[in-house]
């Protein structure tokens, strides 16, 4: 039963989610960091974070950034 509601949401969505992952290739790891320095900047806005914890998740995101960039560099 789960293999054919698989293949229907594949055979029915297949293209879509196929074009949006191409879309998304190389690109997964930036929107993430985008993310999270959007969060940690409205929970420092917020106060739920003090600014040492704020600056640090803010280099660790940075830090991902780089590593990401590291190794596509790497690939080629």
């Amino acid at each position: 039963m789960k293999t054919l509601i698989a293949r229907v949401v594949a055979g029915l969505f297949g293209k879509q989610f196929g074009e949006v992952r191409t879309l998304l290739s190389g690109k997964k790891t930036y929107l993430t960091a985008i993310a999270g320095i959007v969060g940690a900047l409205l929970g420092w806005i917020n106060g739920e974070l003090e600014t040492y914890q704020f600056v640090m998740a803010i280099v660790a995101l940075i830090e991902a950034m780089n590593l990401r960039a590291g190794i596509e560099k790497t690939k080629k």
